[in-house]
């Protein structure tokens, strides 16, 4: 019998948690704005560029919490 392969999965959460959907209704201005940013920062979808904004978005509101000045 062959030897199980082991692959090197990086995951962020884990397999059991089912992801939440978000749908957004933006202006034309703002449609445009968000693609120009996934393009300028090669982000591959509205899910990664929204997540990666959250990660942004949490750490400047700890920093502020800290009472620093970003």
């Amino acid at each position: 019998m062959p030897a199980k392969q082991r692959t090197n999965r990086v995951t962020t959460e884990p397999e059991h948690v089912k992801r939440t959907k978000f749908q957004a209704d933006l202006a034309p201005a703002d449609d445009r704005a968000m693609r120009v940013l996934k393009e300028e920062l090669q982000v591959p979808s509205n899910s990664d560029l929204l997540s990666d904004a959250l990660a942004l978005f949490r750490w400047a509101v700890s920093e502020r919490k800290q009472g620093r000045r970003i």
